[in-house]
């Protein structure tokens, strides 16, 4: 029904005269028109002209949402196109990486490897009070730092294809904080550990899941000298949390969306900017997520979660 309202229909009766339908595919309605001013009835003319505006009006709303849905894909089509260009940025960069790592990994690993041993054993050898003992110890933390370049830049170009174990999250946990032990002291670092009752367990390679721990304690270590680290585990059941506070200098709020980039540091000369980005690497082929917050003066928070794994 299109015009004129007969006067028993029920939409007459609320004051109602004229009904044109809008006829849009895709958003179907009505345009009701109440008495003119005059209290007289529409003329023909009149009634044409509001046929036709109810079809202009149904071009209208078709247009409308044309633009909104062409708005929402343009958006959308960014949001891919700016994607896409950072996983090609990133496997650009992967590629260089792993033509690098080829190539410094036997020149430099093993003459490192050499020399520090030589050095430990020298160390180990020689009397407490010797004076030379503090020299080579510094020595010796220096190649290691060398050495933590070379493996930073070997971790970024490996494709993730370690075999994964079931792994009590604990376990690398400890093996880096042993590793980490005389920076600790070095730093005078107050830890505190607070595990939970039960062994939570994950499924991955506790080398690669070392590794992660090694590289954020290393941080929290270098930006909290004579403060406080602490580091907690939570079995969520389906979950397992990693929590570890600093009560170092913070980061401003600009870094934390860079930290995770590839050669993004703030300490100039002193790494690549590979520590964290390896870490959120290794986080995702692990099927986890990592959180950070941070402010600075304040401290830092890193919270990785992991999927639990039955025992």
């Amino acid at each position: 029904m299109e015009g004129l309202l007969h006067p028993k229909d029920p939409l007459f009766s609320s004051g109602f005269r004229l009904l044109f339908s809008i006829p849009s595919e895709r958003l179907p309605s009505v345009l009701l028109l109440g008495e003119k001013r005059e209290m007289r009835v529409f003329r023909g003319e009149e009634i044409s002209v509001l046929s036709l505006l109810s079809n202009h009006l149904a071009l209208s709303f078709d247009n409308a949402l044309n633009f909104r849905e062409l708005k929402d894909l343009t958006a959308s089509l960014e949001r891919i196109v700016e994607e896409r260009t950072n996983e090609l940025v990133r496997s650009e960069s992967l590629a260089g990486l792993g033509r690098l790592a080829a190539g410094v990994a036997h020149e430099l690993n093993n003459p490192i490897a050499a020399v520090m041993s030589t050095l430990e054993y020298l160390r180990d050898h020689m009397d407490e009070a010797d004076p030379l003992r503090d020299d080579l110890s510094f020595s010796l933390n220096e190649l290691g730092r060398a050495r933590d370049m070379v493996r930073s830049l070997l971790d970024t170009a490996r494709q993730g294809e370690d075999v994964k174990e079931p792994t009590d999250i604990h376990r690398p946990i400890e093996h880096a904080l042993r590793v980490l032990g005389a920076e600790l002291k070095r730093k005078k670092v107050r830890l505190e550990k607070d595990f939970g009752a039960k062994a939570p367990y994950v499924l991955g390679n506790p080398s690669r899941l070392a590794q992660v721990f090694i590289n954020i304690l290393k941080n929290a270590i270098d930006a909290t000298e004579g403060g406080t680290i602490r580091v907690e585990t939570a079995d969520l059941s389906a979950a397992v949390k990693v929590r570890i506070t600093d009560t170092g200098e913070g980061m401003e709020e600009s870094h934390l969306r860079e930290i995770f980039r590839p050669f993004f540091t703030t300490k100039k000369g002193k790494g690549l900017g590979l520590g964290l980005f390896v870490v959120r690497q290794i986080v995702d082929e692990h099927g986890g997520t990592i959180e950070v917050k941070s402010k600075k003066g304040e401290g830092t928070e890193f919270s990785l979660t992991f999927p639990a794994h039955p025992r």
